[in-house]
């Protein structure tokens, strides 16, 4: 292979800078990736602590005629930890402060379902249900 005066080193030289720009611009990405995967972790843990809010709102709105005769306001369950889960729950039920307090049998309760990862993310899930309720007819 014929070289020409000088040239010795140029393509070790080319290769070098070469290397030095892939990794350059390497470097930049691979920091996305890592806070990619961190945003998927946070989307996940929210996720699954809302879905596990409405799942104990759907159970609570589903309770049968006895615990609703029986409840009194204010009422709070937890927080409790969830079984299975890195996750704690705090149920509240209490009469809303807009119900117009006639004096039927039927009321407005607030329920909210605070649900909290052990890391200290948290979600907070609020409805609203119509019920009869014994206790207030007059």
């Amino acid at each position: 292979m014929g070289y020409y005066r000088g040239e010795h080193g140029y393509l070790l030289m080319e290769a070098v800078v070469a290397i030095f720009i892939v990794s350059t611009a390497l470097v930049p990405i691979s920091g996305l990736f890592t806070q990619a995967l961190h945003t998927i972790d946070i989307a996940v843990e929210y996720t699954t602590a809302t879905a596990l809010a409405q799942e104990q709102i759907e159970l609570f709105k589903s309770k049968d005629d006895l615990f609703w005769d029986n409840i009194i306001f204010p009422y709070q369950v937890g927080p409790e930890s969830i079984s299975g889960t890195d996750f704690k729950q705090t149920v509240r039920a209490e009469i809303c402060s807009l119900d117009p307090q006639y004096p039927v049998k039927q009321r407005i309760i607030r329920l909210s379902v605070h649900v909290e990862h052990l890391g200290g993310r948290q979600v907070t899930l609020v409805t609203y249900v119509l019920r009869e309720l014994p206790q207030f007819l007059q």
